[in-house]
Formats: structure tokens, sequence, C-alpha cells
């Protein structure tokens, strides 16, 4: 639809619903201008799996008592 589409058939409706109109244009536009994509970060979707191989593990002694311990063992 054209622009020029559009304001004839915004001018004929009443006034009421003109402001109507309008307030709904102010959102849009206050919606959209506020997230601007950048081309080079993308929107990311966490997923099952996202994070694998990003998270370093425990050492294989993790569970082995400590040294500082070993008077209350």
């Amino acid at each position: 639809m054209s622009i020029a589409g559009l304001e004839q058939k915004i001018s004929s409706l009443p006034i009421q619903y003109v402001t109507e109109i309008e307030d709904f244009i102010d959102f849009l536009v206050s919606k959209y201008s506020s997230r601007k994509p950048d081309e080079n970060s993308a929107e990311k979707v966490s997923c099952f799996g996202a994070l694998k191989h990003k998270i370093s593990f425990i050492s294989a002694d993790f569970d082995e008592p400590l040294d500082d311990f070993k008077d209350y063992m």
C-alpha cells in the first residue's frame, strides 16, 4: 500500500481515530528505533547445548581430600 493510499484512508476517519493512529505510529517508531540490529551481532536463541565446549571442567582430583584438613580426618 502506498503512503498516499494510507493518507486517504486516514483522512476519511473521525478525528478520535486519527489521534489513535498517531499514537500507534509513535509506539511503532519508539519500538523499532531503539532496536537497530547490527550486522555483526545476530540475536542468539538459547538452546540446549549452546555452551558446549565453553565451560571448563573441574580437575580430576576434585574429590580428593585437601592437605589443609588432614588434622581433622
